[in-house]
């Protein structure tokens, strides 16, 4: 009768861990997913911020705005100003 009640007591209790750590594992992979799903997004906004700094390093961006910008011009360009207009 007593060896019994040990098996039940360790069935019961190898049941209850199987089940908490089943609850536990569920939670870890809700966590990993969204860790997972951020970690991406993060990707994705780091290729735009790299795309970014690519086209604003270029020298036609450079040169585009100092010509609206700060309305500069090349040495050799010769400028017209239409008065009529203003």
């Amino acid at each position: 009768m007593f060896k019994i009640i040990i098996v039940a007591a360790f069935v019961f209790y190898a049941g209850y861990l199987f089940i908490m750590q089943s609850f536990s594992m569920s939670r870890n992979e809700a966590q990993l997913e969204k860790i997972n799903e951020e970690i991406q997004a993060a990707e994705v906004k780091h290729e735009e911020l790299v795309s970014q700094q690519t086209m604003l390093n270029s020298p036609e961006y450079k040169e585009e705005v100092a010509r609206k910008r700060d309305g500069l011009v090349m040495p050799d360009e010769i400028i017209f100003v239409d008065v009529l207009n203003n």
